[in-house]
């Protein structure tokens, strides 16, 4: 078999074709720019031997309404203003009103911890919604800081007898912090 001259012209190009494309394909397999070796973090700052403490007081300050159960508490000679308590009250129950109906609880209250299960001078904290058209405790529950006590329970049941003056509003909700 003999080849022509124009039969070998497009061999010969035939093979360059396929030179230039298998070139392009191995030059896809090599990165074009090398790429440079990853740094390492930047060294965390020591510690200090002694980290400074952070102070968190026990109680943050009072409300009207604690300070109305317990005058002598922390923070209340800030709060004895009686523009206040008119200023907030907004057709809702006001911290006197509330202190009215709680105090004729008090004592049955701090019998919840007869047998110490909470220290002396402790507070327990419950969440109160009271309806406006009778005063009547619609809801009671000891909040999430005692709230799986058995002082806290016995609290919140005493209270839920509380009967509160009528006021405008449908609803009121508040926390109540009471001393044992």
């Amino acid at each position: 078999m003999r080849l022509s001259s124009q039969s070998f012209g497009v061999l010969a190009l035939v093979i360059a074709v396929l030179g230039i494309a298998m070139f392009r394909d191995l030059s896809a397999l090599e990165p074009d720019t090398p790429q440079p070796a990853a740094s390492p973090p930047p060294p965390l700052p020591e510690e200090p031997a002694h980290a400074p403490a952070i102070e968190i007081p026990e109680d943050p300050l009072p409300s009207q309404i604690d300070c109305l159960l317990d005058p002598a508490g922390r923070g209340c000679e800030a709060l004895r203003s009686p523009t206040k308590a008119a200023a907030e009250s907004h057709g809702k129950l006001d911290a006197r009103a509330v202190a009215r109906a709680v105090n004729p609880l008090r004592a049955e209250a701090r019998a919840c911890n007869e047998h110490g299960a909470l220290p002396e001078g402790a507070k327990v904290t419950v969440e109160m919604s009271v309806e406006g058209s009778t005063g009547a405790v619609l809801e009671i529950a000891p909040a999430e800081e005692h709230a799986n006590t058995e002082v806290a329970r016995c609290v919140s049941e005493v209270l839920r007898e509380a009967r509160f003056e009528t006021f405008p509003s449908e609803r009121h909700r508040f926390s109540l912090r009471l001393p044992l």
